[in-house]
């Protein structure tokens, strides 16, 4: 069984999960903050082991960030990153967030557009010489008044 948890301080089991996907794999050195405790943090858990992680970060009352998005290895292409992506989006929603923003390492973008991210600029930005591209989603429309 698949299971959310959503924790308001860097969790062990998300920091594990980073640690292996951007540091080992991906050869991130810069990739904890002093302060984690700023974000809300997800893990998703698979019949109680952690599979994925995310965070989550306010910009504005409407408009949130998601980062450090990450699933393990063996559970890439079963739909985990959709999954991560869906609770994340409904807990901001509860939050009142009509907005989500990322940035896309490049060659995950097209998983983002498949589920509903469309690219802001098109331009590509650096971080840590990793290609990224900035894309949005509004996942609540304002009412027409």
């Amino acid at each position: 069984m698949v299971q959310a948890r959503f924790y308001p301080d860097l969790p062990m089991e998300a920091k594990i999960i980073r640690q292996e996907v951007f540091v080992e794999e991906q050869g991130f050195q810069e990739e904890f903050e002093d302060d984690e405790s700023i974000y809300i943090h997800l893990v998703l858990f698979l019949d109680d082991k952690p599979i994925s992680t995310a965070r989550i970060k306010k910009l504005d009352p409407e408009r949130y960030q998601l980062q450090r998005m990450a699933v393990l290895k063996p559970f890439r292409g079963l739909k985990i990153g959709t999954y991560t992506l869906k609770f994340c989006q409904t807990k901001i929603k509860t939050l009142g967030g009509r907005e989500i923003v990322l940035e896309a390492q490049l060659d995950k973008s097209g998983f983002y557009a498949k589920n509903g991210f469309k690219p802001v600029d098109g331009e590509i930005v650096y971080d840590q010489d990793y290609p990224h591209i900035w894309m949005r989603k509004v996942i609540v429309r304002p009412k027409n008044k």
